[in-house]
């Protein structure tokens, strides 16, 4: 089922990523650039050597080594997706090593600089965002979006009206209306706000 939110959503994102960005994120976009390209599946990458050990002490970790014969500018970036996959596949402390045998001396980066260190990420709760900032967008697709939003504590029967309200103002055509009634009525299930919406659309006469 989230599969089916999530198409609604990559749908529309590119239409309100400039507002959602600056009124969710905080950051002001001056200009964007789309990645089309597809992230590589990395799942079926084989490392050289990883074992699971425990100390005198108790500690356990993985150990994961790494055999170059070649020195390797991209080594730090390979060390880190393979960090990635062994962790999140065995939850454990991981320790990794390469083993240089190269004829040259190695120039391999060892270290990433503190700014390219993945530390976490920026949480953006939709249901703390006030319906209002989303309901005032002369983009449809943002306008949608309200229905995720904090009503605080104002009746849902009223905020589902001036939601259609706008939408209806804002469409340009009959059919571009039922398309945002229908991802409308889609959100409104992870609300259960599915009766009180198909409520307002009766009584407004909206099919």
């Amino acid at each position: 089922m989230s599969n089916f939110f999530d198409r609604i959503l990559k749908e529309n994102i590119h239409e309100v990523f400039p507002n959602l960005s600056k009124k969710l994120l905080g950051i002001e976009i001056a200009h964007s650039e789309e990645l089309k390209d597809k992230l590589q599946r990395t799942t079926e990458r084989e490392v050289d050597f990883v074992r699971k050990i425990t100390t005198p002490d108790g500690d356990k970790f993985i150990i994961h080594l790494e055999f170059q014969t070649v020195d390797d500018k991209e080594m730090l970036q390979r060390m880190q997706l393979y960090h990635a996959l062994i962790t999140q596949k065995y939850r454990l402390p991981v320790r990794q090593f390469v083993i240089y045998i190269g004829e040259k001396k190695p120039q391999m980066r060892t270290q990433f600089t503190s700014e390219e260190v993945f530390k976490g990420f920026e949480l953006v709760n939709m249901q703390l965002i006030n319906y209002q900032q989303l309901l005032q967008s002369n983009v449809p697709e943002e306008v949608v979006l309200a229905i995720l939003g904090d009503f605080d504590l104002e009746n849902q029967e009223n905020v589902l009206k001036h939601i259609l309200e706008r939408l209806d103002k804002l469409s340009s055509s009959p059919s571009a209306l039922s398309k945002y009634i229908y991802h409308l009525l889609t959100f409104a299930r992870l609300r259960n706000l599915t009766k009180v919406t198909k409520k307002q659309l009766e009584n407004m006469g909206i099919t």
